[in-house]
Parts: structure tokens; sequence; C-alpha cells
């Protein structure tokens, strides 16, 4: 179900469901909700909004391309080995509740089938008549970043609630989300060197700047919403 919106007095359509394809987070003020229509604004706690790229910096709302994933052109990624983090993904996706799908197909045979992907993580069990052919251990990628409220435990075992900014993670070769990984997960990660030339370059400045683009998210949650209704 599209998303729309007024900018300039004019109908936009910022995503789709809860994916704000074509809105950024510092852009959710630039718009004007409509009535039926996601709020961008009030809503933050229930959606996720396009991953900030450099090259796209003076794009309007709406104005976006549409890379696939959850709109922009995705950020790969691997999680540094033998980290916390990376034995839990590992653990994880060994289960196979966790596989995606790929679409393979001949055109010289005229078929086409659909396999389990792995994420780069051998599972327990494979479909009968399926098989390993090497691993590739890296497909991870951010895809979108959000905000949600969450209850913290203080020293004194007490809950605070507080506002908490996450990137959402997905199989690049298949397209599943996975995950959403918090800025202290986000530091257990590094950047995957898969392009070259702008596109490389692009990556390594994102990449570098999203952990404080996550920061100043959670700084404008908590004052613009320090409780939730």
């Amino acid at each position: 179900m599209g998303e729309y919106a007024k900018y300039h007095k004019a109908d936009i359509k910022i995503g789709t469901c809860e994916d704000m394809l074509y809105l950024r987070w510092d852009q959710r003020h630039l718009v004007e909700a409509m009535a039926g229509n996601v709020d961008p604004v009030k809503e933050i706690n229930s959606i996720w909004f396009r991953l900030p790229r450099v090259l796209e910096s003076t794009v309007e709302p709406g104005g976006f391309d549409f890379y696939g994933f959850n709109g922009a052109r995705p950020i790969p990624i691997y999680i540094q080995p033998n980290s916390p983090l990376d034995k839990d993904v590992t653990e994880l996706l060994r289960d196979e509740s966790h596989l995606g799908s790929i679409q393979l197909r001949s055109e010289e045979a005229g078929v086409q089938c659909s396999v389990p992907c792995n994420h780069g993580i051998p599972v327990k069990d494979l479909p009968e008549g399926v098989c390993y052919n090497g691993f590739n251990a890296n497909t991870l990628c951010i895809t979108a970043v959000g905000v949600r409220r969450e209850a913290n435990p203080d020293s004194d075992g007490s809950l605070s609630w507080g506002w908490r900014a996450f990137v959402l993670i997905a199989c690049r070769v298949c397209g599943k989300t996975l995950f959403r990984f918090s800025r202290e997960e986000l530091e257990q990660c590094s950047l995957l060197y898969i392009n070259d030339g702008l596109k490389l370059m692009e990556d390594k400045v994102d990449f570098q700047a999203l952990p404080q683009y996550l920061e100043i998210m959670e700084l404008d949650a908590e004052a613009e919403f320090p409780t939730l209704e």
C-alpha cells in the first residue's frame, strides 16, 4: 500500500506501508501528513526511513530513485570475526527458519526454480537435492534506519524508557530482511569492499557517517517525544 504526503502543496509518494522508501529521517518535517496515510513525524516508532546516502543529499522528498531493498542503494558490510555479534548472528542463521529464497533460471532449458539462500552460513539441513558449492560468508548489507522506544535496565534493576536508533540488515543476495542492529552492534561491523570507484567512495563516507547520524536520530526523537503516547 502506497503512503503519500504533501510537499510544496503537491501529493508525493513517500513510501509503502512502514517503509519510507522516498523520505529520509532529516526530511520528515518537510512534508505534511495526509489523512489515511502514515504520519512520518508522529509514527516514528513503527516506520523505517531511507538510508542516508551522500550522493542523494540534495534530493527532495519523494524524488529519490528506487534501488530495491528499502529504497536506497544498500551499504555492504561484514561482521567482525569472533565478535559477540558474530557469534550471535551465526547461531541464528544456522536455523532453517531464517533461510531466504533465490530464483534460478535457464533460458536454454526453459526452466526456473527457487533455491534456499543461507546468507553465507551453512544450516543444519538443506532440502533434498540441494547441496553447497562454496560459501560467501559476507552477504549482509544495511538498508534503512529507524528509531524505537525501548526499556533499558538501570543499575538498580529498574527499567527506564528511551529512544534507540537502529539500522535494518538484509541479505544482499536474496534481499530478505534479517535483523536490526543498534549503534553499539554496528561498531562490531566493518565496510565490505565489493564496489569500486565512486560507489566505493560513497560507501566509505556513508558508513563512517552513519553512527553520528543514528545518534542525532536518538536525540531528535527524545527531544520531540520524551514520552510516547
